[in-house]
């Protein structure tokens, strides 16, 4: 699904493209600020000081960190980004723009409308 919504981004049309990945860098912008405190919070719910170098603790626990700590990540930017899309597509559908299905498509899982593609 991923290369799906990558390979219908990059074959937007200029326009339609700066638009989205405006709208995507914002979502992720503001994804990054949560996800730290939660990130801070796992760290502190695991005992995991910050003035102790990373060197003191067994490696598997880091491991098990930064995998938690990526995921964390992922899903923060994952949920901004629909949540940026949904606030800036959803006026475009609010003035008849594009449909509640291409509102769905685009913000949950970054299908674009085919008039939008160079292709079409």
């Amino acid at each position: 699904m991923l290369i799906r919504a990558l390979r219908s981004q990059f074959n937007l049309k200029p326009h339609f493209y700066a638009k989205s990945f405006k709208v995507g860098v914002i979502g992720c912008l503001l994804g990054i600020y949560p996800a730290y405190y939660l990130m801070l919070g796992f760290a502190a719910y695991l005992g995991v000081d910050n003035d102790v170098p990373l060197q003191h603790y067994e490696q598997t626990a880091i491991m098990a960190f930064f995998i938690c700590c990526l995921s964390i990540l992922t899903v923060c930017a994952y949920v901004f980004c629909v949540l940026t899309a949904l606030l800036y597509y959803g006026t475009k559908y609010k003035k008849g723009y594009i449909s509640k299905s291409e509102l769905i498509d685009i913000a949950f899982k970054g299908l674009y409308p085919q008039h939008w593609l160079k292709d079409s």
